[in-house]
């Protein structure tokens, strides 16, 4: 009985020394650090508070100017006008009418000088080839209507019928006039008459052109000659 007790202590014993030597062994238990909460605005006492530099900018090469050269414009020379030329010198004379244009109403005339007496003895002999003994004897015998036509500038003058004064040897509706006496006659007249039978203003009576000393035209006149 004494023997079953001591045996029982003795595993006792070795049962509490293992689990002694079981703690012994066991590693320790880390306690948990508790960190103190930072507030989001303010930094740590005891952490230094750092205010960052602003980055230095790396340096850069000056730039250089650049210089644009404006190109030096070229002058041309500036050309001199050609005179206009000037149309014909216009004076008071006799003239045929050449042609007619309704649209435009402008009339082209053939100047022509009436030549009697020496003039006309002197033409005949220059330029009709008389001889001066032909010649007179021809302007001697002239009745008072006659004459040398002379028209050796075969250049035409133009008239605007519309800026300027008309007599015809017709009427509006083309009958001739009575006492061989022109009448005034309009621009849309002579237009009429000249549409109605073109031969009434060029081939029946020529006409004097009246010319200001300014050499503006002042009338066109058909010319009654027996």
């Amino acid at each position: 009985m004494i023997h079953t007790k001591r045996n029982i202590l003795s595993i006792l014993a070795v049962a509490l020394a293992m689990l002694l030597l079981a703690a012994c062994a066991a590693p320790a238990i880390p306690q948990t650090t508790i960190a103190p909460t930072l507030s989001a605005t303010e930094p740590p006492a005891d952490t230094p508070t750092v205010t960052p530099e602003p980055p230095t900018p790396a340096p850069t090469d000056t730039p250089v100017a650049t210089v644009s050269l404006t190109p030096t414009p070229t002058v041309s020379p500036t050309p001199t006008a050609s005179p206009t030329p000037k149309g014909p010198t216009m004076y008071s004379s006799y003239a045929d009418l050449i042609s007619f244009d309704p649209e435009t109403g402008v009339a082209k005339f053939d100047y022509f000088d009436m030549l009697r007496g020496n003039d006309a003895v002197n033409f005949l002999v220059d330029h009709e080839g008389y001889t001066q003994a032909a010649a007179e004897a021809m302007v001697q015998d002239f009745a008072d209507s006659e004459y040398v036509k002379k028209n050796t500038n075969p250049q035409l003058r133009a008239i605007d019928i519309d800026d300027v004064s008309l007599k015809l040897m017709y009427k509006p509706n083309g009958d001739p006039v009575a006492d061989s006496i022109s009448v005034s006659v309009t621009p849309a007249q002579f237009r009429s008459i000249y549409l109605l039978n073109t031969s009434l203003l060029l081939e029946t009576y020529f006409y004097y052109i009246h010319v200001e000393s300014d050499g503006s035209v002042s009338l066109v006149e058909q010319v009654y000659w027996p």
